[in-house]
């Protein structure tokens, strides 16, 4: 699979083949993504995603139950509305992680698709609904990573054309994520250099690692 992208993207960006509708094909790989996701729960039920849920599971039954002293948790806050309405924690985190798993699919598809067109994008989502590292990723549940990651692709997906929403993908990933912000961040300030496009991507790099730096200042001094 990994031979396959190559000789489907090539070297070279392929600008023109960003305003091609997407491949007929493209149901295969969507198909296979929602078969090999859904049916460990299908299996096992809500253990499919291994002893990484009761982590989250425990942490944020507590931020739930006392919002105000998880209010720099983005992820909980977002989630208290459905706690709000009766919805179980282990229903949310399942939610989430499902939402999170699709959002990496949907930065592949944008991503390759406006840079490399129609036949590297069905390419590339095969990869991603088969590869055996990320399905045991998606195993251990790391879903603060794996939003990272979503944002991440949104925002190179935004630095192709400058877009201001670039800004706050990549500043979302730092604070989500403190660890995603670093080879974000390099990805960004590489690409600006060799693409001239240096104000832009300096400056998504910066506000990345500010945030991250904001969000994170306690743990990130432990380290010190």
């Amino acid at each position: 699979l990994a031979v396959g992208v190559f000789i489907a993207i090539g070297t070279e960006a392929q600008k023109t083949y960003g305003t091609k509708p997407a491949s007929p094909y493209i149901f295969i790989p969507m198909a296979l993504l929602a078969v090999t996701r859904l049916t460990p729960f299908i299996h096992w039920g809500p253990s499919a995603l291994g002893a990484d849920i009761g982590a989250y599971y425990g942490t944020w039954n507590a931020c739930l139950a006392s919002i105000t002293s998880c209010a720099d948790n983005l992820l909980v806050l977002a989630a208290y509305p459905l706690y709000a309405a009766g919805v179980g924690t282990q229903t949310i985190l399942i939610a989430f992680h499902l939402v999170a798993t699709a959002a990496i699919g949907a930065g592949i598809y944008l991503l390759t698709k406006e840079r490399f067109g129609t036949r590297a994008t069905l390419w590339s989502l095969m990869v991603y609904a088969l590869s055996l590292p990320q399905f045991l990723f998606y195993w251990s549940f790391f879903l603060k990573m794996e939003i990272g990651i979503a944002l991440s692709l949104f925002a190179l997906h935004a630095y192709d054309a400058e877009r201001k929403r670039g800004y706050v993908y990549a500043a979302l990933a730092g604070i989500i994520h403190p660890l995603t912000a670093v080879p974000l961040a390099i990805t960004l300030i590489t690409a600006g250099i060799a693409d001239k496009k240096k104000v832009y991507a300096f400056k998504t790099a910066t506000l990345s690692l500010i945030a991250m730096a904001a969000f994170h200042a306690g743990e990130l001094a432990g380290y010190g």
